[in-house]
């Protein structure tokens, strides 16, 4: 597991930052430059009003994009890859067919001209476009450091799949699925050294379980926003009980999570809608 560092700087406006502790900061900005070298990457949990999105982007300038939000939140969206410079996508991962996760996503297609379309097995593209169907198992090498693999894959109900992004040491533990039963079979697997967890079904339902949580033993939990679902406050208490650090992109503004090979840092960056 990757161990976290001191923060060194922050720009209102403009951010050139290097790598710190998992601590959250929050400022307001018009443009974002981390200025990547070719050790390092960011994954951006963007804040979105509605659905959920994130970006991940190396130093060797390869965009992958991860869900697309909801219909709603379309120009929040491209507020933010504007306000990253994302011209162009590599891939796009879609890890739920439904409202929050792949409203947007043929519009991304045309937008932004993905070399690649990922999603579960099973998944039903929209106006015959092409994509390549994920099976649980399914390990995808990036470059030399990014990678995604399939942990799970539903296809009897929602069509979905919960994966997990490792860029060196760091492990992002990407849930999508709000089932005890798959909890329980996430739990046989190797996820102890879990960096951070994204928070399935917005933090609302009967789960992120304690016994799912002492497994996988997060240094930080992000939540996305829905307009529909509330957060479930024993979650909320569990994870506080447990030390682990909440980024709730509703207050703290979009999530980024720097990384070299070994080590991270996770700042928030609030933008007035």
């Amino acid at each position: 597991m990757s161990r976290p560092f001191i923060i060194l700087l922050i720009v209102c406006v403009l951010l050139d930052l290097g790598i710190s502790n998992n601590r959250s900061y929050a400022s307001k900005v018009e443009s974002v430059d981390f200025d990547l070298s070719e050790g390092e990457a960011i994954m951006v949990f963007f804040s979105l009003s509605d659905g959920e999105a994130t970006l991940i982007k190396d130093g060797t300038n390869h965009h992958i994009l991860i869900n697309t939000g909801s219909a709603a939140s379309k120009e929040e969206l491209y507020k933010w890859m504007n306000m990253f410079g994302i011209k162009k996508l590599d891939e796009v991962i879609i890890t739920k067919q439904g409202a929050g996760f792949d409203d947007n996503l043929m519009d991304v297609i045309n937008r932004f001209s993905p070399k690649h379309v990922y999603a579960p097995n099973g998944y039903q593209m929209k106006n015959d476009s092409s994509y390549e169907a994920w099976k649980e198992g399914k390990h995808h090498q990036y470059s030399e450091d990014i990678s995604v693999r399939v942990l799970h894959n539903e296809s009897t109900s929602t069509v979905s799949m919960d994966i997990i992004v490792t860029y060196g040491e760091n492990r992002i533990l990407y849930m999508t699925n709000n089932d005890s039963s798959i909890e329980k079979k996430l739990t046989k697997l190797p996820l102890s050294d879990t960096d951070v967890l994204k928070v399935a079904n917005y933090g609302g339902g009967t789960t992120t379980s304690q016994p799912f949580l002492e497994k996988v033993d997060p240094q930080a939990a992000i939540i996305f926003e829905t307009s529909i679902n509330r957060i479930n406050p024993d979650l909320l208490e569990r994870l506080y009980e447990m030390w682990i650090d909440i980024h709730y992109v509703k207050q703290v503004g979009t999530v980024v999570m720097k990384m070299t090979k070994y080590q991270y840092e996770i700042i928030s960056i609030s933008e007035s809608r």
